[in-house]
């Protein structure tokens, strides 16, 4: 997997639980549209993923461009603990 398809599977993913915080953002987006993710400061990527996405695009289908302003660095853990050190 080369490291565009990383990074798109990794939005992905991670758009996918930042919708179920903000539900709001996902009733902006039309039924069965195309997503189109551009994030900050990755510019090949963007026109990668611009163009492989529009590639796949059936006739008529809508398409939304999704812009991701930056990621978390902290872990999305609520909480941990250890229960058990083995010797």
């Amino acid at each position: 997997m080369n490291e565009f398809n990383k990074l798109s599977s990794f939005v992905t993913s991670e758009f996918d639980k930042y919708l179920l915080e903000h539900p709001e953002l996902g009733e902006k987006i039309k039924r069965n549209s195309v997503v189109i993710f551009q994030v900050d400061g990755k510019e090949e990527f963007n026109r990668w993923h611009k163009e492989i996405s529009l590639k796949h695009r059936e006739e008529n289908q809508p398409v939304a461009y999704i812009r991701i302003k930056g990621f978390r660095t902290i872990s999305a853990l609520r909480e941990a603990e250890v229960e058990r050190v083995a010797v």
